[in-house]
């Protein structure tokens, strides 16, 4: 006959066959329950008031607080920068790389550019003293003497130095070979040394003949052509070379009663070239002087009676 025996949980018998209580569930210890005497199982189950105690579940809870290290949250938020940096690929590494420096370039394009911007400004709003006229070292015969930098069509730049010799150089009247301090002179005579040396020096020489208003105009303007040609020949014998000399002719003085002397309307003037910036093609030598005589017509009023006072103004 099968014994029953306690669940030693619930206290329900069960037969000692099964290996779980069917009232709770409960798993038997088989060998151990195996292994005891059956007077001793049967006392064990005849004695209901020593039931083993149920096990109480809440004294297995901790009864104190456990603390863990918590992070802060604005640590847990930020990113190991240097970290994800490492873990990208070398060509986005070169990329970020290359962001940066074009962004290092940018702002300092854009610094110096302000500067500039900034200095542009206290430049316009500063007045440029106005500077003083540039006077040409001039030699015992040249009464005026100065530079001008003229500009042809074609954006050539032409500089001159221009000398009007005093009057002692004026030329007698009606005579296209003799000046009025001179008789029959040659250019060795006629020049100082320090202006041959300037004559020597020069890319190219212009001369230029005038006459007075006294006289038929297509007669005096023969006549000032023969008196360019004159101081041509002058020029050529101070430099040894007929290369880059040329006559200006101005033709006759048009005004009438106007106060200036006849020697006066028939001075002798020489323009040496000094400087040429070609831009483009051959520079016109008879455009690039008008534009010099222009820039320097304020200060010099024979610069302006030359461009205005004479009949012509061709260089041949």
């Amino acid at each position: 006959m099968t014994q029953q025996i306690p669940c030693p949980r619930c206290g329900k018998l069960n037969d000692e066959t099964l290996t779980f209580c069917l009232n709770c569930g409960h798993k038997f210890q088989v060998q151990q329950v195996g292994s005891l005497p059956i007077q001793q199982v049967g006392s064990q189950s005849t004695s209901a008031t020593t039931l083993p105690p149920k096990p109480s579940f809440h004294k297995l809870r901790p009864t104190a607080k456990v603390s863990l290290p918590v992070q802060s949250q604005s640590a847990s938020l930020t990113p190991n920068f240097w970290g994800l940096i490492r873990l990208l690929p070398w060509w986005m590494k070169a990329a970020w790389l290359l962001w940066i420096i074009s962004g290092i370039v940018l702002l300092i394009l854009t610094i110096h550019s302000a500067s500039n911007r900034v200095t542009s400004i206290k430049e316009r709003e500063e007045p440029k003293p106005t500077p003083a006229p540039t006077v040409v070292p001039t030699p015992s015969e040249v009464e005026v003497g100065t530079t001008s930098t003229g500009t042809d069509e074609q954006g050539n730049e032409v500089t001159f130095d221009i000398y009007l010799l005093t009057k002692n150089f004026a030329w007698k009247h009606l005579s296209t070979t003799d000046v009025e301090s001179l008789a029959s002179p040659n250019g060795k005579d006629i020049f100082s040394a320090a202006m041959q040396q300037k004559l020597q020096e020069a890319l190219g020489v212009i001369c230029a003949g005038t006459a007075s208003s006294d006289g038929n105009r297509k007669t005096e303007e023969e006549r000032a052509s023969s008196r360019a040609r004159t101081i041509t020949q002058w020029v050529k014998d101070v430099r040894g070379s007929d290369e880059n000399v040329d006559p200006l002719n101005l033709g006759q003085y048009v005004p009438q009663n106007t106060g200036v002397s006849m020697s006066d309307q028939r001075r002798v003037i020489v323009i040496t070239i000094t400087g040429i910036v070609r831009k483009q093609g051959d520079y016109n030598k008879e455009q690039a002087l008008k534009d010099a005589l222009k820039k320097k017509q304020g200060e010099y009023p024979i610069f302006r009676s030359m461009l205005e006072d004479y009949s012509s103004f061709y260089i041949r």
